[in-house]
């Protein structure tokens, strides 16, 4: 009689545990399939915010001179040669993007953007005389 409810016992434990592995597994595939999704869509979604930006040039340039020029100091900017000081001002106009600006675009990625632009966004003459351009 024992023996009889520890085989049945021992069955619906196995059967239990197949269950759940079943589960497990197709959570297990679940979760990798919206992985997946998520990333391509990040990939999409971030694909060609290089040439997005550049429909921002005008407000980039209107960062730099109306919120980056003025906090720099010319101690500071005697300090390092121009490469230096073209950096430290796409830097800190970084700062000052948006929240979410900053969420899908990387500082570095900005700053390199804003360096294949420089010529662009360096041409007014108040940014050129804050460098000694």
């Amino acid at each position: 009689m024992f023996k009889k409810l520890t085989d049945k016992l021992d069955q619906a434990k196995d059967a239990a545990l197949n269950k759940l592995d079943e589960q497990a597994q197709r959570l297990k595939d679940g979760a990798l399939q919206i992985a997946k999704n998520a990333e391509e869509s990040w990939h999409d979604f971030t694909a060609d915010v290089p040439e997005k930006m550049k429909s921002y040039l005008p407000d980039i340039e209107e960062i730099i001179l109306n919120k980056v020029l003025p906090q720099l100091s010319e101690k500071v900017l005697a300090q390092f040669d121009l490469q230096k000081k073209i950096e430290y001002i796409f830097k800190l106009a970084y700062t000052f993007l948006p929240g979410p600006v900053r969420l899908v675009v990387s500082e570095q990625d900005f700053v390199d953007f804003c360096h294949k632009q420089q010529e662009h966004l360096l041409q007014s003459p108040e940014v050129k005389k804050k460098l000694s351009i």
